[in-house]
């Protein structure tokens, strides 16, 4: 094996590692979604979560919204979005209601070591039907009917990123 191909290999596995995707080609940021009903498409607007530490010096944090309600209201059970992006980088949320009762979150854990920090989802994720469409748009559905409540949806490749705030698109179900 020569050196080129040593380095290579090596590149090879740090997209590997960093990306979660064996692929060379860059990870583009996802679109936001948009959410698809018998009234049209409407695209979900971004709120910020805060990663706030719980408990001094342990790994479990909450990505924190600083709003009470999702302003995008659905009564759909299993509504339908549409997005441009990787299927893999797709993750739904259901928030729980804050302390105060006027925020929302989710719980994780922070794991931080020579790759850079991960945020690990403690609280479920949504199980989805993610199917490619046209071009590199993906529809996805909720695998089963979700329950009124709060809910976002979140890129995985920013819950891989160093950032202590993570950009997120939510909903809620009425």
């Amino acid at each position: 094996m020569t050196a080129r191909g040593a380095g290579a290999r090596v590149l090879a596995l740090m997209l590997v590692i960093t990306t979660g995707c064996a692929t060379a080609r860059p990870v583009a940021r996802c679109s936001p979604p948009t959410h698809v009903s018998d009234g049209g498409k409407i695209e979900l607007v971004a709120t910020t979560a805060q990663l706030v530490q719980i408990i001094p010096y342990n790994p479990k944090h909450d990505l924190v919204t600083s709003e009470r309600r999702a302003r995008h209201r659905t009564t759909d059970r299993r509504p339908t979005f549409e997005c441009a992006c990787v299927a893999a980088d797709v993750l739904l949320f259901r928030l729980r209601p804050g302390k105060e009762l006027n925020d929302r979150n989710f719980a994780v854990r922070v794991k931080a070591d020579v790759t850079g920090t991960t945020l690990l989802p403690l609280d479920a994720t949504v199980e989805l039907a993610i199917e490619e469409g046209a071009g590199d748009v993906l529809r996805i559905t909720p695998r089963q009917p979700l329950e009124p409540g709060e809910y976002a949806f979140v890129s995985q490749s920013q819950m891989n990123s160093s950032v202590l705030k993570v950009r997120m698109f939510d909903f809620g179900v009425d």
